[in-house]
């Protein structure tokens, strides 16, 4: 099979012996195309909360205790 050049990379790797069972493989594990908006509107669903790095007792960020961590 000759290597693909220029625009023809997709016709190319729909062509391969393995396409078929690389997609299945890919459906499978939950592989989406890239999609922008998609992924925009699933980031918005998530709620995000401070930082806590004041109230950890760390050195550089290396943490030492915390109220989760029982030393």
């Amino acid at each position: 099979m000759r290597k693909p050049t220029g625009l023809n990379i997709a016709a190319y790797l729909e062509k391969h012996p393995e396409h078929g069972e690389m997609m299945t493989w890919a459906d499978g594990q939950g592989f989406r195309e890239y999609n922008p908006e998609w992924i925009n509107e699933r980031l918005k669903d998530i709620a995000y909360k401070k930082t806590e790095w004041d109230k950890i007792n760390h050195d550089k960020y290396k943490i030492i205790e915390d109220k989760y961590r029982k030393q």
